[in-house]
This record gives structure tokens, C-alpha cells and sequence, in this order.
């Protein structure tokens, strides 16, 4: 008797967790389907605020993005699309809704719109061991050839100082650049502090390649996004996630997670 009690409910048992295998599945692959998708990229060369990692751009700013996405209700992919010159124009022309990471200026802003900053960042100078000469003060540029990464700026104090009064030259990598010191082709070489150490580290460059001891400038990084970016609806919100993850800590502990990873400090 017990036994047919037992076969009598088990076709009702197993069709039960089976519609509940279904449901969860069904759950699981349509949780996101509602929810916004945007696509977003940085510059490949710029840990640890954002950087290659395979097919996508990792970092602090990418990170903080999608934290921001999963708190606001959107997906965001951060994909690499290209060295920072090709993103940049993608960006422009609308194939990506944000950037992750930008120095604000006044041309930049004639075709993006701004987020409130969420960190700073250093700006360095390069130059070829033994050839050092004092960084903040602009006229030492006078007469001195200088190295850029091509699509980069320095924010805007900066950038209309070498319009200016600076002779420079752009090249596509990081690498071209200190080959230029090396062969005394450049006399300097400007980019972003963390970046520019890391990079040269990775070289093995440090006994033939030296950082000048004061920074040029000092820029805040904000988001960006294209003035027609779905993205800027949400804009407001991602405004007051922002300063909530800098007076919480949530950025300071993204800074210095990255930092330990990329320099071991």
C-alpha cells in the first residue's frame, strides 16, 4: 500500500520541480531583457582609470560605470574599440554612448556632455635620463621638442599652452613615444602620471627613462557622452551615484584595489 502511495504522487512531484527548473532558467536568462543596453569604451593606455584588458576596457572608470548600471536599472558593456583616437571618433559620432573616462575641454564639450569628475589625475613628464629640466614651468618648453599620444589632451589650461608656445608631435603609442626619447628624436614626452610609470615599468625602460619630479598638471577624469547618448537621461542620477561613491569610499577603494594591482602599493 505504501509503495503505491509513493508512485501514485511522484509523476505530480517530478512535473512540479520540473516547472520549477523551467521557471527558474526562464528567470535567469530574461532578468536583463527589460533593462537598457549601452555600450561604453576608454582609452586602451590609461590604468588604472581605464585600460585594454582582451576585447574589453577595464579600470576604475569602467567599473564604476557598471556598479553605477546595476544600481540605476541599465547593462553596460565596456568594450575595447580601437586605439583612444578611433574611440574618440567613435564616440563622436554616436557608435558608443559614453566614454569612461575623459579630460574636460571646451572643444570636447562642443560635441559631449559631462559628468561631475570622480578622480584626479596627474599628469607627468618624460624625459631621457640625464635631460631633466623643470616641469611646471612652461616657458622650459620653449626650443624643446616635445612627444604626444595622439587624440590626448591635458585639459584645457594646458592644451591651449602648447597651441601656444609648445612644438609637439603626435604618435599612435605609448611606445613610439619613449622609442622618440630614447633616439633623441623628442626631448619630452607628456601623459598621465600612472599610466606613463606603469608603461615604462612594463619597458624595462627605467634606467634610460626618467619622470620629472613635479607634475605638469593635475585634471580631474569625468564620464562623457555623446549629446544625442541615450545615456543622458540618466545623467542626473549618475551625477549623485558619483559623489555618493566618493564620500562613501567606493571610488578611493576602487583606487587603491587598482593601484595594488597595477604598481603593488
Amino acid at each position: 500500500m505504501e509503495q503505491k502511495t509513493k508512485n501514485k504522487y511522484s509523476p505530480w512531484i517530478l512535473m512540479i520541480v520540473a516547472l520549477a527548473i523551467v521557471a527558474t532558467l526562464f528567470i535567469y536568462f530574461t532578468a536583463d531583457k527589460d533593462k537598457p543596453n549601452f555600450s561604453v569604451s576608454g582609452h586602451p593606455e590609461w590604468p588604472p582609470a581605464m585600460y585594454r584588458d582582451k576585447e574589453e576596457i577595464a579600470g576604475i572608470g569602467a567599473e564604476l560605470m557598471k556598479i553605477i548600471g546595476h544600481d540605476l536599472g541599465f547593462n553596460v558593456e565596456a568594450k575595447y574599440t580601437g586605439q583612444w583616437s578611433q574611440t574618440l571618433e567613435k564616440a563622436r559620432n554616436s557608435e558608443l554612448d559614453a566614454l569612461v573616462g575623459i579630460y574636460k575641454t571646451v572643444e570636447r564639450g562642443s560635441y559631449f556632455d559631462f559628468s561631475t569628475p570622480y578622480m584626479l589625475d596627474p599628469v607627468a613628464v618624460y624625459v631621457k635620463k640625464g635631460k631633466s629640466f623643470n616641469a611646471p614651468d612652461w616657458d622650459s618648453y620653449i626650443g624643446k621638442k616635445g612627444v604626444l599620444t595622439t587624440g590626448d589632451s591635458y585639459g584645457q589650461a594646458l592644451d591651449t599652452e602648447m597651441e601656444q608656445i609648445f612644438t609637439t608631435v603626435r604618435v599612435d603609442t605609448v611606445a613610439r613615444a619613449f622609442d622618440m626619447l630614447i633616439n633623441d628624436e623628442a626631448d619630452y614626452f607628456i601623459y598621465a602620471y600612472n599610466a606613463g610609470d606603469k608603461a615604462l615599468k612594463e619597458a624595462g625602460l627605467t634606467d634610460r627613462i626618467e619622470v620629472l619630479p613635479r607634475f605638469i598638471v593635475v585634471e580631474y577624469l569625468y564620464f562623457a557622452f555623446p549629446k544625442n547618448s541615450p545615456m543622458l537621461e540618466y545623467l542626473p542620477q549618475i551625477n549623485e551615484k558619483l559623489e555618493q561613491y566618493k564620500k562613501d569610499g567606493t571610488v578611493d577603494r576602487l583606487m587603491a584595489e587598482y593601484r595594488s594591482k597595477f604598481y603593488n602599493q
